[in-house]
């Protein structure tokens, strides 16, 4: 057999260099006589002209030795073998994937083949390594996606119990403070109970989110309320030499948002904030972290830079800190989910990217400005939502007056004549809405299951004005016992209580005839009180 000709390593030699991989031929000595860097030596620490230097030296750290066990290993033993090592990118060439800077390793995948040369029958060794940086972080990424997605699942599973435990600490709580003046010590501790329930039931509702399971619930919502509560809560955990500022713009107008979803959003970015401001203390100046808020008008023909949107008017909150500032390599990046800077184990990449994406699915604006050892300025738009102004009371702050105006009202007159059946099998949950359903004038029977509830209205259908039927129960589920109540009485209606998450599977069927909706656990006692009132006198 003839040796190849020049026509044929040239042809050889331009498929080599066509390659995107890194080829690198060994002679017996454990020399490089060939190689094919195909441009990665300009990413990474690799000599530009390895040939005629040992594997030892053009390899340094853990790459170095596997490399030249490899070539040893095949040269040895005859057979092809695979192995992984990693390089170090050159300084300026990092993307942020770990740390940012230039600690960044790129993986490479390698094949150690045997080749003959020769007359004599000496052996050579290819080298053949493929990077894998990108493929690995796209499994990391799967990996991160498939870990939320069994939270969420876990989350989903154990929403419908935690809810009931919700229900009867909220309920309960607001029963208190309905009937407790509010200058006895008992309301505050009241308040207290209430208030941890309500953080407890938006923990639950976060985490729903994370894993997309809650759906949004739009309401009319105060930033500077939710700016107020970011700040109460950050106060609490962040180190006393960060200052934590507000500048509250006085009666700014209301916007239309899920109040759990953009909480969230905005203590994502404080979060963030305060991360960077802990990264430069003990140097000159006190770390602060200011908060502001602000109406916004934009008139048709004035300069509108956030396309394809149009020109109104706006909420705006500044979240702004004397940090370590990013970037514009970061900046580019900082919204892409799972992408961090932090060390591994302090972020998951995910904060900025549900922040992003909760505020552009309220058809708002997450704009962000940056400077390297200056600092860092956020801002959130929202659209204004119209004819309304000033704040949006909470659920404990609505007692008081809620029930003030109830007492002055004629309709409790007539719920004394008003019928109720109210079946759940948890214990807790059932007895807080028979215990103030029963103080707000109604008449009410229980069932602790869904077969009991047919029993139920069986025997007493005919008084029965409103069935609250739980989803989920033991023996007879409410679907079952809905159908089988309507059988019994076609013109009985029926709503849903339930502890699972809003779009859950098993709620899907309220659109059924007598069924007339859905109360999502926990409510407050005012919110079923509000729903029964209006399906009653429908």
């Amino acid at each position: 057999m003839t040796g190849p000709t020049t026509e044929q390593e040239t042809r050889y030699g331009a498929l080599l260099a066509a390659m995107t991989d890194l080829v690198l031929v060994f002679d017996a000595g454990g020399r490089c006589t060939d190689a094919w860097l195909n441009g990665i030596s300009e990413s990474v620490d690799l000599p530009a002209e390895p040939a005629g230097l040992t594997a030892g030296e053009i390899f340094q750290g853990k790459a170095r030795s596997a490399v030249v066990s490899a070539v040893k290993q095949t040269i040895g033993t005859g057979s092809p073998m695979s192995f992984e090592f990693e390089l170090p990118e050159k300084a300026g060439n990092g993307d942020g994937r770990a740390n940012g800077g230039s600690n960044n390793l790129r993986a490479y995948h390698a094949t150690a083949s045997p080749m003959a040369v020769g007359e004599d029958g000496s052996t050579a060794v290819v080298i053949v390594a493929r990077d894998l940086t990108e493929r690995r972080l796209i499994e990391d990424q799967l990996l991160q996606s498939q870990k939320l997605e069994s939270v969420g699942t876990l989350v989903g599973g154990i929403a419908h119990d935690f809810n009931n435990l919700l229900m009867a600490i909220l309920g309960y709580s607001e029963m208190l403070l309905m009937n407790t003046p509010a200058e006895d010590p008992k309301a505050r501790y009241a308040k207290r109970i209430n208030q941890a329930g309500e953080r407890a039931r938006g923990l639950v509702q976060q985490m729903l989110l994370y894993s997309r399971r809650e759906a949004p619930r739009m309401e009319p919502l105060d930033a500077n309320a939710s700016v107020n509560s970011a700040i109460e809560l950050l106060s609490r955990s962040l180190d006393k030499q960060i200052q934590l500022r507000t500048e509250l713009e006085w009666q700014l107008p209301l916007v239309m948002a899920d109040r759990v979803q953009f909480d969230q959003a905005l203590m994502n970015i404080c979060v963030n904030g305060a991360m960077a401001l802990r990264e430069r203390l003990g140097r000159e100046g006190a770390p602060t972290l200011q908060v502001s808020t602000s109406r916004i008008d934009y008139e048709e023909g004035d300069p509108w830079p956030y396309q394809p949107a149009q020109p109104g008017s706006y909420v705006s909150i500044i979240i702004e800190d004397n940090g370590v500032g990013m970037s514009e390599e970061v900046q580019s990046r900082i919204f892409e989910p799972f992408y961090t800077t932090r060390e591994p184990g302090e972020g998951t990449g995910l904060g900025l990217s549900v922040a992003f994406s909760i505020i552009r699915k309220h058809k708002g604006f997450l704009l962000v400005t940056s400077t390297p050892d200056v600092g860092t300025t956020f801002q959130i738009l929202l659209p204004v939502r119209s004819g309304t102004a000033g704040a949006v009371q909470g659920p404990v702050e609505k007692a008081a007056a809620d029930r003030s105006a109830e007492e002055k009202s004629p309709a409790g007159q007539t719920q004394l004549f008003q019928t109720i059946l109210v079946a759940d099998d948890e214990d807790g949950a059932r007895g807080v809405i028979v215990e103030y359903l029963r103080e707000m004038g109604y008449r009410v029977l229980e069932a602790v299951d869904g077969l009991d509830a047919v029993k139920a209205y069986k025997k007493r259908g005919s008084e029965v004005n409103l069935v609250l039927m739980d989803v989920v129960m033991p023996r007879m589920n409410g679907v079952e016992a809905s159908r089988k109540i309507l059988n019994i009485d076609p013109q009985a209606r029926i709503l849903y209580i339930t502890g699972h998450a809003r779009g859950h599977a098993r709620d899907d069927r309220s659109d059924e005839e007598g069924v007339l909706g859905v109360i999502h656990k926990p409510f407050s006692l005012r919110e079923i009180d509000r729903k029964v009132k209006r399906v009653l006198s429908s």
